[in-house]
């Protein structure tokens, strides 16, 4: 899964994603600027 970073700092709070793999900024949606994190999903 690739969430933007505050996306992906509630899934960790709610266990729903590993650790990141990777981290980097980017593009998110048409105008803003932000970090997203690839990270696995974890198993319920």
């Amino acid at each position: 899964m690739i969430p933007a970073e505050d996306d992906y700092r509630r899934l960790g709070a709610a266990h729903v994603v590993g650790a990141p793999l990777l981290s980097a900024g980017a593009r998110v949606g048409n105008r803003a600027r932000g970090r997203i994190v690839l990270a696995e999903g974890t198993a319920p």
